[in-house]
């Protein structure tokens, strides 16, 4: 008898502890997703200030979490971001180089160079030769 009193009361302090796991684990989870969503409109402005800062600067952004410094090891902009930053760019300084707006939108040389080929292609950019030697980009 006295082994049937224990093993009810530790099914019932077994049951009570599970229930409390439980409700943890989804009030945690409840916190988690609301602070992603708190979170997320403050990650995609400063994305957009430091782009902005970029383009006026001419520098790259720095210390983006997307990996859009350039740099190798990050995660992919999102679609059609960078399409976004090189018509920006090419807005904002019309008749450009490949480079100098590889530099603004802070991709590589060769990857800005390949899109702008292509928007040209598209007739979406006229590719035009500067006076001073070698080609830029303006919007069509």
């Amino acid at each position: 008898m006295a082994n049937t009193i224990i093993e009810n009361v530790f099914a019932d302090a077994l049951k009570t502890l599970d229930e409390r796991l439980t409700a943890v684990t989804e009030e945690l989870d409840q916190q988690r997703e609301q602070y992603r969503k708190a979170v997320q409109p403050l990650e995609d402005e400063l994305g957009q200030l430091q782009d902005a800062r970029a383009r006026l600067t001419g520098e790259r952004p720095k210390g983006r979490a997307s990996g859009s410094d350039g740099g190798s090891g990050g995660s992919r902009r999102p679609r059609g971001q960078v399409r976004e930053a090189i018509f920006a760019a090419v807005s904002d300084r019309p008749g450009s180089s490949a480079a100098e707006i590889a530099t603004v939108v802070g991709g590589s040389k060769a990857s800005i160079t390949s899109s702008l080929q292509k928007y040209a292609a598209d007739g979406a950019l006229v590719k035009e030769k500067r006076p001073e030697g070698g080609v830029g980009f303006r919007l069509a």
